[in-house]
């Protein structure tokens, strides 16, 4: 009886034994899982935050963009109103019938400014001279432009960019209308001047994901002007007949917004981050297409990382609950044998 007795306490050690291996184990699955239930969400809610940072991000870069935007406008428009006074002084007090004979009178003042490309004086019917920075004079006619008729109402204007030959140069330029007017304020009629305009595009390309979507400078109306790498000044809309509907309705919030926003958009063939940012003193708006993939690619590498770091946690929690788990499980154990005795 004596040696049943030892060997039933040895069972008994060896269960209690395994009763503190299995308290400590359960502990550790207990912590495990709750980690796991945090890496689940971590990993839901890192995608969204990382993503709603990373749209945050874009829309300070293109404002910053705007701004630099707006402020080369001020300086085009700051240039066309000082050959327009150039133009008032000229007129002096004489009597203006044909404002567009003024415009010779101007040839030396252009030549002295690199902005100016090319100079047209119209009359209010349309009929304007033109001289240009590559000594050619001629005549035109401004009645078919949009520009020449805001211009005459008394406002000033933007019109399109255009592509210019100079002296075996292609350059940039940009139309800048002014009402031109004689001492006494009076409208006599426009002056019209294509500006350069090379460092607009260049503006659009310097944004760090040109290359992955599109970066155009955009009117209210939705007539697209300039876009990141294009090699034509041709404008075209932003939509057309064979744009759904939803899409057309959601490019319309887009440039209706008085404010920099952003949002994302699904089209036909994938979801794009769209932001929009007004552009101050004109009716511009810098509007940014770049799918969604590509802001999701680029953060999965952060993602992942703490990911990795947060599962290297778990493992670590993992085990200092198994340890804890046999620490405390040791109280239960002895009190255990202390009542078998």
């Amino acid at each position: 009886m004596a040696r049943t007795g030892v060997k039933m306490r040895g069972l008994a050690g060896r269960g209690l034994q395994s009763l503190s291996f299995q308290l400590a184990l359960a502990m550790a699955l207990m912590a495990l899982a709750a980690a796991g239930v945090s890496v689940s969400l971590l990993f839901s809610d890192s995608s969204g935050e990382l993503l709603a940072q990373a749209q945050e991000a874009l829309l300070i870069e293109q404002h910053l963009h705007a701004q630099t935007l707006a402020q080369e406008v001020a300086e085009k428009l700051d240039a066309v109103s000082h050959l327009n006074s150039r133009l008032t002084q000229r007129i002096g007090a004489a009597s203006v019938d044909d404002v567009t004979t003024y415009v010779y009178a101007l040839y030396s003042d252009m030549m002295s400014n690199r902005e100016y490309i090319e100079v047209r004086i119209a009359n209010p019917d349309g009929a304007a001279q033109v001289i240009s920075r590559g000594r050619t004079f001629g005549e035109a006619s401004l009645a078919g432009s949009p520009t020449f008729w805001v211009a005459l109402a008394g406002h000033p204007a933007l019109g399109r960019f255009e592509r210019y030959e100079l002296d075996e140069e292609t350059l940039w330029t940009l139309e800048v209308a002014l009402p031109a007017r004689d001492p006494e304020g009076t409208i006599v009629g426009v002056i019209s001047v294509l500006v350069s305009a090379e460092r607009f595009p260049e503006r659009l390309a310097n944004f760090s994901l040109a290359h992955e979507g599109a970066n155009l400078l955009v009117r209210a109306d939705g007539t697209v002007l300039l876009g990141a790498g294009w090699d034509d000044a041709e404008p075209r809309p932003l939509w057309d007949e064979e744009t759904p509907a939803e899409l057309q309705r959601q490019y319309q919030e887009l440039l209706a917004a008085t404010e920099a926003t952003s949002r994302l958009v699904e089209t036909q063939e994938e979801t794009y981050l769209m932001t929009v940012v007004p552009i101050d003193g004109t009716d511009w708006r810098l509007l940014t297409q770049i799918p969604q993939r590509i802001l999701t690619d680029r953060l999965l590498p952060l993602r992942n990382a703490a990911i990795r770091n947060t599962l290297l946690g778990v493992v670590v929690v993992s085990v200092l609950a198994f340890i804890l788990g046999r620490v405390q499980a040791r109280g239960v154990v002895e009190v255990t044998r202390a009542m078998q005795h």
